[in-house]
């Protein structure tokens, strides 16, 4: 990892952004253990039978038959951060319309559990396959292909946040996903064919084990340090940063500077400029602050709030129909 680069960023937001704003940096791609995993259960699954259409589960159904109350334009640009937390994981996001859902996932004896932490209990309720690729499974099965119904429907973006090894962990997935083939964008020889979602994984990235494979059904969610590295935004869509790392830690209520608001535009060009998402995380949960981070470049707002962020798209919606 390229740490001076993130001094300066940090650099930059304390010193109000005149300092990364001076800088004239030459972005370069000098740099960019494969482990055994035991997956033995799950390498002996028949593969081909491995469908769920008959087995959707009663609460999975009840929410179903939600779908007409669903969005009929979902938003491009709302990611539920640590989704699993909500009462009805996957569902509420849904729900809401939104396109980016945040899993994350801990290697366990051949499972992935979801949680944010090491899981105490391991129960098959929370793991990756019962949380989020069944119902997935089922929704665009219910949908003829696609997650969202209508002609407005978007693909939408997994995010599989790794918290255990990355190798190990990517090693598992590879088989893992394997079943849900038919439903994942994958990438072969660098191409790509989009379906009804894309995972990218986060946390701990296996950056390396992904660019090098052949056929993969997953990509990347780059950082800063990425910038500049020549790599395709196929399999790098988004880049991700925290919020404090741009504008410094929130301490005896300063406020933010437009210098630091500048830093922010001139990362969303160079991540533009490749092809890519900026995403920033953490940041405050503040329609103000959300309009601000549009406003710069920012692609991706990353909230717990998902109603509250509802409201906020349909209302900047309307707004902008108004002024045309």
């Amino acid at each position: 990892m390229r740490l001076h680069y993130l001094f300066y960023v940090c650099v930059a937001s304390y010193s109000g952004g005149d300092f990364f704003l001076a800088m004239n940096r030459d972005f370069d791609s000098k740099y960019l253990s494969s482990i055994q995993c035991s997956m033995n259960s799950l390498a002996t699954d028949n593969l081909s039978s491995h469908t769920f259409s008959n087995v959707i589960p009663t609460a999975l159904e009840t929410s179903l038959d939600e779908i007409t109350a669903w969005s009929s334009t979902p938003l491009p640009q709302a990611h539920a951060h640590n989704d699993y937390e909500h009462e009805r994981p996957l569902l509420d996001a849904l729900a809401h319309g939104f396109t980016y859902i945040e899993a994350d996932v801990h290697l366990k004896d051949g499972e992935l559990y979801v949680a944010h932490d090491i899981p105490l209990v391991l129960s098959p309720k929370r793991t990756l396959r019962t949380l989020y690729l069944d119902p997935l499974d089922a929704i665009v099965q219910r949908n003829g292909g696609q997650v969202y119904p209508g002609k407005n429907a978007l693909p939408i973006y997994l995010m599989i946040d790794i918290k255990t090894e990355a190798a190990a962990t990517y090693e598992a997935l590879k088989i893992y996903l394997e079943p849900y083939r038919h439903l994942l964008t994958s990438f072969e020889n660098s191409k790509k064919t989009e379906r009804a979602i894309t995972v990218f994984l986060s946390g701990n990235r296996p950056v390396r084990q992904v660019l090098e494979e052949k056929n993969t059904l997953m990509c990347i969610d780059g950082r800063l340090e990425d910038l500049g590295k020549g790599i395709p935004a196929d399999l790098m869509p988004v880049v991700s940063e925290r919020f404090s790392n741009i504008f410094g830690w929130e301490i005896l209520g300063q406020q933010r500077t437009e210098n630091q608001w500048l830093v922010l535009q001139h990362l969303a060009r160079i991540a533009h400029s490749e092809g890519k998402k900026l995403r920033l995380w953490a940041s405050p949960e503040s329609e103000q602050v959300w309009e601000e981070m549009l406003n710069a470049g920012c692609d991706i707002i990353n909230t717990d709030e998902l109603e509250l962020v509802r409201r906020f798209f349909q209302r900047r919606s309307i707004a902008s129909l108004a002024n045309h």
